[in-house]
């Protein structure tokens, strides 16, 4: 399989480390404000990380935006960097320091039953039982599959194949016919549960990346007629607060509550305080482009975009595709941030007519997380290298939790002082040659 290493983590973020260094000489992830991370071993004696820095904010000291282009030999290998960044608004600068998110079957179980309060139980299997049931725990599995597939077999190889491209983004109705197992493979593993939080029955997938090194945790209710008894809920929609969709809101939390009830259940999950930062910004979900399942909407429109009110949550009884078409007739396309497939929906669409009237209902709202050492200036392409996910709420208390784990952060250095971006750049090479 095509093994990611840590090297190949820093890579993914090479020249965004706008600090002097570590303060204790052990090997550890350092992660600094903007997002840079390096695995290094540092001596006390040699770090600058414990010198205050000189009063510049870091629009002073590096300007508004970096930009840099080379290319350098490392061991053999060629690196090619295009850097164009965002320097942010900021006085200071924090150094993190912490270590990737383990493979561990204690902690997996101390986050199963925090979260179910020892309603849990294992599900060994899940498989289409109905229009109503497992769907959206089902397009997770498959997307979970959809990307250890890819990293074993890139889209690129001939082996990846249009068939084989079609069964990981078709629409999964009464034909579908794959089990799906809880499984321990070498490269992964994938782990179901279902019991209760607060009288809702939910499922839980539970997965580990071993190349990434990072754990993956999707809660949805098993079943969407058991959560909305009352309507024929299939599709949802997470929107712009000045979207309109012709109605009211019916969820009554606060933004306060609706922050702090997600910040209970991070820590359900797992997450230390130093974890949970909680953002309004869509691009910090989970992107799932491939299935169709989930898509931000919202990338093509540049790392600009700020969100300062936080997104409201439309469901509706129409299949995805006829709902997008009425939503968007009446929204900008980029008011219009993530969709998720509910329930059973049609297996073909395109091109068809609609299918009577499209009923839209306000219930609900989205937080997303974004760790605190990265802030708003992440790009959604980075999907391996940051804790991220999203949590939404509706008048029934939570609906659904997706998120992806990577690091843990032990330790925060603050205010440290900056270093130019020339010695970022061969600090980096040399921490990058370390970990070789």
């Amino acid at each position: 399989m095509k093994k990611r290493s840590k090297r190949g983590l820093c890579l993914g973020l090479i020249f965004t480390l706008m600090l002097s260094g570590t303060s204790c000489g052990k090997e550890e992830i350092v992660v600094d404000d903007y997002g840079g991370e390096s695995v290094v071993e540092t001596d006390s004696s040699e770090s600058a990380s414990d010198e205050k820095s000189d009063g510049r904010s870091l629009t002073e000291f590096f300007g508004e935006r970096i930009t840099d282009n080379e290319s350098f030999n490392l061991d053999g290998i060629s690196v090619s960097c295009d850097i164009n960044y965002k320097v942010p608004e900021a006085d200071q600068i924090y150094v993190y320091e912490g270590d990737f998110v383990k493979n561990d079957s204690d902690i997996e179980k101390q986050i199963v039953n925090s979260f179910f309060g020892g309603t849990e139980k294992n599900l060994e299997e899940i498989r289409y039982e109905n229009d109503s049931d497992y769907i959206p725990l089902l397009y997770k599995y498959r997307s979970i599959l959809r990307d250890q597939e890819s990293d074993i077999t890139p889209y690129s190889d001939s082996s990846f194949t249009p068939e084989l491209f079609q069964e990981y983004v078709s629409v999964i109705d009464s034909s579908f016919d794959k089990v799906y197992k809880w499984v321990d493979e070498v490269a992964y593993s994938i782990h179901m549960y279902e019991g209760e939080y607060n009288g809702n029955r939910y499922g839980m997938i539970y997965s580990y990346d071993v190349a990434n090194s990072k754990r993956n945790i999707f809660i949805s209710p098993i079943s969407m007629a058991e959560y909305f008894p009352d309507s024929d809920t299939k599709t949802l929609f997470v929107v712009e607060q000045d979207s309109e969709s012709e109605s009211d809101n019916i969820c009554t939390m606060s933004e306060d509550d609706i922050k702090n009830e997600a910040g209970d259940v991070l820590e359900k999950l797992g997450l230390k305080s130093n974890d949970i930062v909680l953002t309004y910004n869509p691009n910090m979900a989970i992107p799932d482009i491939v299935s169709g399942v989930r898509t931000n909407m919202s990338e093509q429109y540049g790392d600009d975009v700020t969100y300062t009110q936080i997104p409201k949550l439309v469901f509706t009884d129409s299949d995805t595709f006829y709902a997008f078409q009425e939503l968007s007739s009446k929204n900008p396309l980029n008011h219009i941030l993530n969709f998720s497939v509910l329930k059973e929906q049609q297996s073909s669409q395109a091109g068809q007519a609609g299918s009577g009237e499209v009923n839209f209902k306000e219930n609900g709202y989205a937080v997303f997380l974004c760790a605190d050492p990265f802030s708003d200036n992440v790009t959604p392409q980075h999907v391996s290298t940051f804790n991220r996910g999203s949590i939404y709420y509706t008048d029934k208390g939570l609906f659904s939790v997706d998120i992806s784990l990577v690091t843990e952060i032990d330790n925060v250095v603050e205010d440290v002082q900056l270093i130019s971006f020339d010695n970022v750049k061969e600090s980096l090479k040399v921490a990058m040659k370390n970990d070789s």
